[in-house]
């Protein structure tokens, strides 16, 4: 499993903080999409369900083909990735939890060993709404430091926690 120890952390106070994201730019298939988004859902299997779609078959002779091959794992996943891809020029992939208590530094652990592998892509962490981590290959940005799991994952690992001044 990869480490977190060298990797660098940011904190910042919402979105507008982060960098414009590393997912690549280029045309992506519909394979390495697919491909990476399996590499993400084998990750996070360890931890909890994943879904809804389980993995997609890359040997389809379509795009077509390969989602009418994928089958539902879980409907009610605690991580769910979706399976579309949003274009065909960003290596982004989502991770939805319904609450809180399925973060850990075990799943930012797991995320990123899928980032170090495809330095081209990038991961957010959300729950509902609400986006809370943002992984790629420039390291892994906390947003909204104060609230948990954020600010204890960051006490965890010893970040600064700064908060935006009361507007």
């Amino acid at each position: 499993m990869a480490t977190l120890s060298s990797t660098p952390f940011h904190v910042c106070k919402d979105e507008h903080g982060l960098p414009e994201q590393a997912a690549t730019r280029r045309k992506v298939t519909w394979q390495e999409w697919q491909g990476i988004r399996n590499r993400v859902l084998a990750a996070l299997r360890p931890l909890g369900t994943v879904g809804e779609v389980g993995d997609t078959p890359l040997d389809a002779p379509s795009e077509e083909a390969a989602f009418h091959a994928a089958v539902v794992e879980e409907e009610d996943p605690v991580y769910y990735v979706p399976d579309h891809q949003e274009n065909q020029s960003a290596l982004f992939f989502e991770v939805e939890v319904r609450s809180t208590s399925a973060i850990s530094l075990l799943v930012l652990e797991a995320l990123w060993g899928v980032v170090e592998k495809h330095r081209e892509c990038g991961v957010s962490i959300y729950t509902p709404n609400v986006r809370l981590y943002y992984l790629d290959a420039h390291g892994v940005w906390f947003l909204d430091a104060t609230r948990p799991p954020v600010k204890t994952l960051a006490d965890a690992l010893a970040l600064p926690v700064v908060t935006a001044p009361k507007a």
